[in-house]
């Protein structure tokens, strides 16, 4: 379902972003207040929402209404300087897409060297399981909800790389301000995966990264043992953690009432086996996503 669209304040390459936006911000003080609302790494910067309507964030370049240009009458353009749009553009901008039409299916990744900036995605929160998903064309933004929501949900985009380990994915996080992301995903991955665990997957991941002189065949040989290997890691963690219990509640995702062991779940899953009833094949559907999830930490490893 989409959510919003929005269009950006500037876009463009990295290099040539911050100009742009300091010649829009000076065009109008309700757009450079809003700028200057937006987060920069500090909870002292978070502190205050600007004084214009939803509408306006969303799209900046529209004229204001008559309320809002009164609340700013008299004020004039807010002083701001480079080193304000520097950090704030770290903390706000968005890659825009970098489509590949000849990959097949079509490839669409991150452009490194051309971003941009869009008011109102950019109060969204931070989560690593996050429930909106992100669609940039042109200099729209759109946002559509990634499973169902509640009315009064709060939205959450994620801001990094979520293919990786809760140990990464907390120091990649750093940067922004955030020194220990605490949403329910990282809090199960913790309680579920051993840090001794993961590293072993990590180690053996990177070895075979490593072997690139050998034989292409035996590459392949052992990147398909390394991948079982976490697999079965990942299976066994969480058979331990839903049955030691405590674990927290995962929006989307409840946990199976009667947890399978790992060697049963393997049987289902790969169908030498089928479900005894209906009761074992819900808790298959509801611990295969939190497998599935919990492999998806050690996919880019």
């Amino acid at each position: 379902e989409l959510l919003l669209c929005a269009h950006a304040v500037a876009t463009g390459e990295n290099n040539k972003l911050q100009d742009s936006l300091a010649k829009a911000m000076e065009r109008s003080p309700e757009l450079t207040e809003a700028v200057l609302c937006l987060s920069r790494g500090s909870p002292d910067s978070e502190a205050v929402l600007p004084p214009i309507a939803l509408a306006h964030l969303a799209a900046p370049r529209r004229r204001p209404s008559e309320e809002e240009h009164e609340g700013m009458a008299g004020a004039g353009v807010p002083l701001f300087s480079s080193v304000q749009l520097e950090t704030i553009l770290y903390h706000n901008q968005f890659s825009l897409p970098n489509v590949n039409p000849n990959a097949a299916p079509i490839e669409v990744t991150n452009d490194l060297f051309r971003s941009g900036l869009w008011l109102l995605p950019a109060f969204l929160n931070h989560s690593c399981l996050p429930n909106v998903q992100r669609l940039i064309v042109w200099d729209c933004l759109f946002l559509r909800a990634s499973r169902d929501l509640v009315a009064g949900e709060e939205l959450f985009e994620c801001y990094i790389e979520t293919l990786q380990p809760v140990a990464r994915r907390r120091a990649s996080l750093e940067s922004y301000g955030i020194r220990s992301c605490n949403c329910e995903r990282c809090l199960f991955e913790g309680m579920v995966l051993k840090p001794d665990e993961v590293q072993h997957v990590m180690e053996e991941a990177q070895r075979v990264k490593s072997n690139s002189t050998a034989d292409p065949a035996e590459v392949a040989s052992l990147a398909e043992a390394a991948a079982e290997a976490a697999e079965a890691t990942v299976a066994v963690s969480l058979e331990r953690g839903l049955i030691e219990g405590g674990l927290p509640k995962l929006p989307g995702m409840p946990l199976p009432a009667t947890p399978l062991s790992a060697h049963r779940m393997a049987m289902l899953r790969e169908g030498f086996e089928t479900c005894t009833d209906e009761a074992e094949e819900q808790a298959l559907l509801r611990q295969s996503k939190l497998f599935r999830l919990l492999l998806a930490s050690l996919a880019n490893v």
